[in-house]
């Protein structure tokens, strides 16, 4: 009896390898981070967080912790913490993993876009389009980039070209 569970457990193990236990009692990385994705999927973003900082903790030199906690912070609207931690996820890929550096570039771009901070997304822009350019391996969209950046230079335009309109209306408004 017990050898058939022991050969059931092992089995269990290599077949689902995320949720082997560690030798320390705890998940291992890729569990933790599985188990942080069902997290983000509730939308209960701090408990992703915890989950993704426990596997960072586990293993500081892989960068997709570090990629799904900005990815999460993106989420709470915490955009200086996220593009922090997803630089630090490029960081860390490094040139070993280049298509998570050029993820994780990519979102700190969008994160940047999303919190409204367009010049600074126009440099973001340029470093992931600089990356993706540099290393044709990786399936990066360099014209992304240059798309993203024209629409941001429109959308500049559009509030420049309103506000002269608000303007217009404060000052009509004072004349009653």
């Amino acid at each position: 009896m017990s050898r058939f569970i022991m050969s059931l457990l092992v089995a269990v193990c290599f077949t689902f390898p995320a949720f082997a236990i560690a030798d320390d009692g705890g998940y291992t990385y890729e569990g933790l981070l599985a188990i942080g994705h069902g997290q983000y999927v509730s939308q209960n973003f701090e408990g992703a967080i915890a989950q993704y900082e426990k596997a960072k903790n586990a293993e500081s030199g892989r960068p997709e912790a570090y990629y799904f906690i900005g990815c999460a912070m993106a989420r709470q609207k915490r955009w200086d913490e996220a593009v922090t931690v997803l630089k630090s996820a490029a960081t860390v890929a490094g040139e070993s993993h280049p298509a998570m550096h050029a993820r994780a570039l990519f979102v700190v771009a969008v994160t940047l876009e999303q919190a409204g901070d367009l010049s600074k997304a126009r440099f973001a822009w340029a470093a992931y389009k600089e990356y993706s350019v540099a290393h044709p391996s990786i399936t990066g969209f360099a014209a992304v980039a240059d798309q993203r950046v024209k629409a941001n230079e429109a959308l500049d335009r559009r509030k420049q070209e309103y506000q002269i309109v608000r303007d217009r209306i404060a000052a009509g408004a004072g004349t009653d």
